[in-house]
């Protein structure tokens, strides 16, 4: 009897393990930006993130090159820094722009069972040049169903020399195991002046390579008017 015990007691805590294991890999499977809807929820405090994507055409559907290295820091407080650059290399052109951001993310209402986790975000974004500065406030949803997600995003992009943005859009994703994650988006972006607005989708996917290294890639398309401008992105993503 007492070597049955035993011997169960083992299994159990075997069974511990792999589970938690399982849920830390997962964890580092949803940590990158796939497609451009996010989910809510600040970093754990003390985690540090480190993301590069490289993409084909800017986020409007101009051919160009495109590369963002963006860091993430959580702290102890339910908030998260960061700071990323954007720098584009358009079709035809040999000049490069681009703008730098930062940005705080803090979480304002706990998940609960009937009761997505709420977050506020944060931005502030300042061109490489003599533009001003422009801000963004985002509010962002996440609510779990079993191994599912559903994320929702609101923001207003408040922009220099330009028509502010209001954007709505939702995302899911789901993890195929403990080594890859499919994710897919839409999204409505609207100019307050008299540009035309913007729909936008996207699908994308991750594959963790490693216990804290993750290779993303998505496709998008954005559709304005009569344009219709797909995108591919790539990415690596890790945790410092």
């Amino acid at each position: 009897m007492l070597h049955s015990l035993v011997a169960l007691l083992a299994v159990t805590s075997a069974l511990g393990e792999v589970s938690t294991d399982a849920e830390k890999a997962v964890e580092v499977l949803r940590g990158p930006n796939v497609v451009d809807i996010g989910d809510a929820g600040p970093l754990e405090s003390e985690r540090v993130e480190g993301e590069v994507l490289v993409a084909n055409r800017t986020p409007g559907g101009e051919p160009g090159f495109v590369l963002i290295p963006e860091i993430r820091v959580g702290t102890p407080w339910k908030l998260e820094l960061g700071a990323a650059m954007v720098l584009k290399s358009p079709a035809g052109e040999e000049s490069t722009s681009g703008a730098a951001s930062v940005v705080a993310e803090g979480q304002i209402v706990a998940p609960g069972r009937y009761v997505p986790r709420l977050s506020l975000k944060g931005r502030l974004i300042g061109p490489l040049g003599e533009a001003g500065v422009s801000a963004e406030a985002m509010l962002l949803a996440t609510k779990h169903f079993g191994l599912v997600r559903v994320h929702g995003n609101a923001g207003y992009l408040a922009i220099q020399d330009a028509a502010d943005e209001y954007l709505l859009g939702v995302a899911v994703d789901r993890p195929l195991g403990t080594r890859v994650l499919v994710k897919g988006d839409t999204y409505y972006l609207r100019p307050l002046g008299e540009e035309a607005p913007t729909l936008g989708a996207g699908v994308g996917a991750g594959v963790r390579l490693g216990q804290a290294l993750v290779l993303t890639g998505a496709v998008n398309l954005t559709v304005q008017a009569e344009d219709v401008g797909p995108r591919l992105l790539l990415g690596v993503y890790g945790i410092l």
